[in-house]
């Protein structure tokens, strides 16, 4: 099991963001959804991808003399020949393959840091899509003492989530919708696969979280997050979640589709206004949950 290896397109040390207390997160490549407000698309495909940062670029001409196709876009193969050479970081390739071994010994550099609340987690892109690999990483840590959580979407079988919950101690998951049809839409996924796995999780009777990613046009407003807030209590009983964490667009993430050579669909989004936040935090609230 120590040689099984997964694309990671970055571990993050000293985060706070993805669990209690200082986690050290490790990000999987690939995810079976498209949200169009995605600010990690880097980690939407499980192969390694190209990141051209011109404004880095000295003009030293080192990525044409190894480019067998002359540095056009159209027909790059991924090969991250240019990478190696350019001085600059304007070429760098995101995604590189890790083994369990090496994972786990990322993370324990920080063991001193994570004190009782904090440890690891899984996140992506859908880390899911990798659940054999993250369990072998999760028994590992686990059996030296460190937590691990996973932030997932979801919307995948229960099989993949059945594999890696008896390793956890947190699932973080994401509700980005109440309307199957909307779900669709803007996600591309089904709806009723992620209540159904919600179900399950809340059964289970592991700590879990639910977040619900707040994009202008989509759900942000009381209304809309109120009945996200319905849909998680007639899912769950009287299972409810730890937290319901409401996670305000951002378009921080923009930069990474210019350096991809893609289009950001969510361009000219911005960021929910503090007095909307808290009214939909309210909003879930007065269906009793723990909103943050």
């Amino acid at each position: 099991m120590a040689g099984q290896t997964a694309t990671i397109f970055n571990i993050q040390r000293f985060s706070l963001h993805d669990g209690p207390g200082i986690r050290t997160t490790v990000f999987l490549k690939g995810c079976n959804l498209r949200c169009f407000w995605c600010h990690n698309p880097e980690g939407l495909t499980v192969s390694r991808q190209l990141m051209r940062y011109p404004d880095k670029c000295i003009g030293c001409g080192k990525c044409g003399e190894v480019c067998g196709y002359r540095l056009d876009p159209a027909s790059c193969v991924g090969c991250g020949k240019c990478a190696e050479v350019c001085p600059a970081a304007a070429r760098t390739m995101t995604g590189e393959e890790k083994t369990v071994d090496e994972v786990v010994a990322t993370v324990l550099k920080d063991r001193a840091f994570y004190a009782k609340a904090g440890g690891a987690t899984f996140s992506g892109g859908e880390p899911l899509l990798q659940a054999e690999f993250v369990r072998a990483c999760a028994d590992r840590l686990v059996a030296e003492g460190i937590p691990c959580a996973i932030e997932t979407a979801a919307c995948l079988p229960w099989e993949k989530i059945e594999t890696v919950l008896p390793a956890l101690s947190l699932v973080i998951m994401d509700l980005k919708h109440h309307d199957p049809q909307a779900f669709a839409k803007y996600c591309g996924g089904k709806l009723e696969t992620v209540t159904e796995n919600l179900a399950r999780i809340a059964r289970s009777g592991i700590e879990y979280w639910v977040r619900i990613p707040l994009i202008p046009g989509v759900n942000a407003d009381p209304e809309s997050v109120s009945q996200i807030g319905a849909l998680i209590c007639t899912t769950v009983g009287e299972h409810l979640p730890g937290v319901v964490e409401l996670m305000p667009f951002h378009a921080l993430g923009g930069s990474k589709y210019d350096a991809l050579g893609q289009n950001y669909a969510a361009t000219g989004l911005d960021a929910p206004e503090k007095a909307l936040q808290e009214a939909c935090r309210e909003a879930l609230r007065a269906h009793g949950l723990n909103a943050i």
